[in-house]
């Protein structure tokens, strides 16, 4: 039921029925809780993705890669807990890969954090995740002019 609920979007019945499973103390899974972060992300519910992110510490459940995906992808336009989340995924040991880079890359672009965003790309590719002309284009679309004709001087 959670995932068609997931599936269409209906991000408050989501909510309601992992309010129901912890009522009747139900377990949940990684992706019991994956179907609710991304069910939040997709409905821009940052606050709701990001409290239930905290849940599942609470509920001892391990947030896995897509779980902090969906909540990075969330953070749209808070890049400041966009750049946490990626530190925090370090410190846990989860892999942060191209998707989390790619949000939390976008977060700092829409919030015009262009040197943030230029030093996560950096960190990217350090991690043996491809940046790809997308990624670039969007650090650069970022930055002021100067900025982008500065760096074009040095690097050529």
């Amino acid at each position: 039921a959670m995932n068609a609920c997931a599936f269409s979007g209906l991000w408050q019945l989501v909510l309601a029925l992992l309010e129901e499973m912890n009522l009747k103390k139900l377990p949940k899974s990684v992706s019991t809780y994956g179907s609710v972060l991304t069910t939040c992300a997709s409905a821009k519910q940052w606050q709701l993705a990001f409290a239930t992110l905290r849940q599942m510490d609470a509920q001892l459940v391990v947030p896995d890669t897509a779980c902090y995906s969906a909540v990075i992808t969330a953070l749209e336009n808070r890049w400041d807990d966009a750049v946490q989340l990626l530190r925090e995924m370090s410190t846990e040991a989860v892999e942060v890969d191209e998707i989390c880079f790619n949000s939390a890359i976008s977060a700092c672009c829409s919030c015009m954090q262009w040197p943030k965003a230029m030093a996560l790309t950096l960190q990217m590719e350090d991690s043996l995740c491809a940046a790809n002309g997308i990624i670039w284009g969007t650090v650069a679309s970022a930055m002021a002019p100067e900025d982008r004709e500065a760096l074009a001087e040095r690097l050529r």
